[in-house]
Order: C-alpha cells, then sequence, then structure tokens
C-alpha cells in the first residue's frame, strides 16, 4: 500500500468542472501506485469570498489521520502527462518541494507586500515565491504550517466579512510566508516541469511534450468557461494515451 497522496482540493463541485484533468490523475496515481484523494465534499462559508476553498486543504483532518509520508497538494485544473514519472521517486528524500510562480519575484513582491500589515516581520525573497497549485510536503512539514494558518486565514477573511477584497493570492502567500518562516533551508525548488503554469503558452501545445504536470491557471486563461475549452481541446488531442 502506497505511504504518499496526492491530495486534490475539489470542494463544491470542482471535480466536474475540469474532469479530463481529474481523470489524468487517476491514470497517474494508478500507474504509480499512489493513493488519490479528490476531496470534492460540499462547504458551506458564512460570507462569500471564492478563495474559501483554497484555505481548505489545511482544515482537512484527512491529511492530520491518515498514515502517511508525503503528500502533495494538487489543483483541480492541474493535468499529468500519461507518461510522467514517478514524482515521489524523483523527490524521496525532500521535506518541501515547489515550483516558481510564473510571475516571478515581481509578482512575488505584489503578493507578499499584501501582508506586510499582518507579518511586519517577513523576510522571505521574492524570486522564492512559489506557486501552491503543486505543493510536496512530508506530513510533519504540512502539519507544521497547518498550525499557524488560522491566523492567516483569520486576518484574510476579515476582508470579505466586511465587504472588501483581501489578499488577492488567497492561501497561496500565506503558505509561503510560513513555509519561508519555518523551514528556509528544507524547501527544495523544482523546475518548471513539474509545475508548468501554461497560461498563453497552449496555443502551439508545446508545453505537453516539455513537461510533466500542467497548471492551466492565470488571468490570461480568460476565466473558467474559457479554462475548460482549453482544456477538453487539449484533452481531445491527447486522450488516447490515456487508454
Amino acid at each position: 500500500m502506497s505511504r504518499n497522496i496526492i491530495f486534490i482540493p475539489a470542494y463544491n463541485g470542482f471535480d466536474t468542472q475540469w474532469p479530463e484533468c481529474i481523470e489524468s490523475w487517476k491514470h497517474y496515481c494508478k500507474r504509480h501506485d499512489i493513493k488519490l484523494i479528490i476531496a470534492n465534499e460540499k462547504k458551506e462559508y458564512d460570507f462569500e469570498a471564492w478563495g474559501n476553498g483554497c484555505f481548505e486543504p489545511w482544515w482537512d483532518e484527512r491529511l492530520v489521520e491518515l498514515d502517511y509520508d508525503k503528500v502533495i497538494l494538487m489543483d483541480s485544473d492541474t493535468m499529468a502527462r500519461w507518461d510522467a514519472p514517478n514524482i515521489f521517486e524523483h523527490t524521496k528524500d525532500k521535506e518541501i518541494c515547489v515550483v516558481a510562480d510564473a510571475g516571478g519575484g515581481a509578482t512575488g513582491g505584489y503578493h507578499i507586500n499584501q501582508w506586510i500589515d499582518f507579518n511586519t516581520n517577513i523576510k522571505m525573497d521574492p524570486e522564492k515565491y512559489f506557486n501552491t497549485g503543486f505543493v510536496f510536503l512530508s506530513k510533519e512539514k504540512y502539519l507544521g504550517i497547518k498550525e499557524q494558518m488560522p491566523k492567516y486565514y483569520e486576518y484574510w477573511s476579515s476582508f470579505y466579512k466586511n465587504g472588501n477584497d483581501g489578499p488577492n493570492a488567497c492561501e497561496q502567500t500565506p503558505v509561503n510566508i510560513i513555509a519561508n518562516e519555518l523551514y528556509p533551508n528544507e524547501i527544495t525548488h523544482l523546475d518548471f516541469r513539474w509545475n508548468n503554469m501554461v497560461m498563453s503558452k497552449y496555443d502551439d501545445g508545446s508545453f505537453i511534450n516539455d513537461s510533466f504536470i500542467w497548471h492551466f491557471t492565470g488571468p490570461r486563461m480568460g476565466g473558467h468557461k474559457r479554462k475548460g475549452e482549453v482544456i477538453t481541446q487539449i484533452w481531445e488531442h491527447i486522450k488516447k494515451n490515456y487508454e
């Protein structure tokens, strides 16, 4: 039985928004004997904000109670290439693995600055800002970050409860800040192949051959409807490889 987990937060029906992505992960996990958890339970909140679901993996009791070594938190709009190698074999001696956000240091600086009023001691290098659509963690490191998350969520949610917009990267920046505060020397930055933020680069399909995990994200995707169209278009082109 695998002691590794891929955990896909897809609360409130997000697993049905991009089912092709979910199918790719079912194929990947079966091929590599990895436990797959698709968290698609209905959640209710006392205020409306898109980012609520982004924080949910940090409250999910399965990741506390289950016996496992490593977990990857993987966004539901990611797709694994049919022949992608086993990421857990590639990173088996690591504690935390991430991939730099496609926006680079400028994006990192922008998002980090949104939290300065809450945490005036942030010392994180913006160039090391990572995307949380893919986060590889040992159980110990997951639990360590989880312990710090409620106070960040409380600050973030206070904006929306008062009818304002809060820091717009949701849980991503808190995870960056906490991981760099607690475990600065245990974070390994993997290359883009493990979280290729496709965005506007889908037109020529080059990402299919140059990376293992495709992440259909970013403002250039044109919203959820356009994202779904792109994912379906790509899937029709490659689905024979998963059969």
